[in-house]
């Protein structure tokens, strides 16, 4: 396989599931740490606005007013949302 199997690429981001953090290399070669972020479709489907907060902590995004983010967002992240507008998700050939 060109790019290792499925396993090798779960192992990569194993220490990820200890520490929060990946460890690799660029696209140049050069050594990173960068911070990484575990979110699971069973999470989202249990807790949607919990896994947000965390998105949002995690992006280090300072100011989105909680009625905003209750009333105008959530609503449109929740999946049976999506499924009720998936026009709005189609590709448009141009």
């Amino acid at each position: 396989i060109p790019f290792g199997s499925p396993l090798h690429h779960l192992l990569s981001f194993a220490q990820g599931f200890n520490d929060n953090y990946y460890s690799g290399k660029d696209c140049s070669g050069y050594s990173v740490n960068r911070p990484l972020l575990l979110l699971s479709y069973e999470d989202m489907k249990l807790n949607l606005r919990e896994q947000v907060l965390r998105i949002i902590e995690f992006l280090g995004l300072q100011y989105i007013p909680l009625d905003v983010l209750e009333n105008e967002l959530l609503p449109t992240f929740d999946f049976q949302s999506m499924k009720e507008n998936s026009q709005k998700f189609q590709p448009k050939s141009v």
